[in-house]
């Protein structure tokens, strides 16, 4: 049978995201979540109405592009803290992401960051490039406010800033303290880090 009603996925999506990959010949598959669409029994034949009405959406453009596992982690995470955030002003939707050709666990209690883990593919490798060990902890600040006002001191910030109505300014400041506040502890405003090493040479 295929439907779609869940707020994760659902056979419909599955479908999708299986005839992208096949389509494209892409390793994984991304697709939009939503829930609407018609149900379909085993057997029952599929109109080209049919797939419309589970695929016309106003963002309907597809890409092919290469992603690290943590570029993918990331996109899963910031869609995850739009249904779990524990302030609902922040909850901006109800659907995480529909994936084909890779699988994650899900922890909706966990903090910001930290709810996305265990990306692995239908073959069973880990998403290359993601490893939730390693990460190391970085301390930004002794608090919310210090990281804060040294990052608004910056000149993407304060070009950003610029470009704000007050009010906007003011509150899109406090949604990102807001952020920091999940990564304060006593030692400060600890966040996962890391470093890359690169080498390069003369052409």
């Amino acid at each position: 049978m295929l439907y779609r009603r869940g707020n994760f996925s659902g056979t419909m999506d599955r479908l999708i995201c299986d005839a992208l990959r096949g389509e494209l010949d892409a390793e994984i598959a991304l697709s939009p979540g939503f829930r609407w669409g018609a149900s379909f029994l085993p057997n029952q034949p599929l109109t080209m109405e049919d797939v419309l009405s589970e695929t016309a959406i106003t963002y309907p453009e597809t890409y092919v592009q290469k992603l690290t596992g943590t570029e993918i982690k990331n996109t899963l995470e910031d869609v995850c803290d739009n249904l779990f955030n524990p302030d609902p002003y922040y909850q901006q939707g109800g659907d995480m992401v529909r994936v084909g050709g890779f699988a994650y666990t899900c922890t909706p209690a966990e903090s910001v960051g930290r709810r996305i883990s265990d990306l692995k593919l239908d073959n069973g490798r880990p998403l290359v490039g993601f490893d939730l060990s390693p990460r190391e902890p970085m301390l930004a600040g002794r608090d919310a406010d210090d990281v804060l006002e040294y990052e608004r001191a910056s000149p993407a910030a304060t070009e950003i800033l610029a470009g704000l109505s007050p009010a906007q300014a003011a509150e899109l400041t406090r949604q990102v303290r807001d952020r920091l506040v999940a990564y304060a502890s006593p030692d400060g405003v600890v966040m996962p880090g890391a470093a890359w090493l690169v080498t390069a040479q003369a052409a």
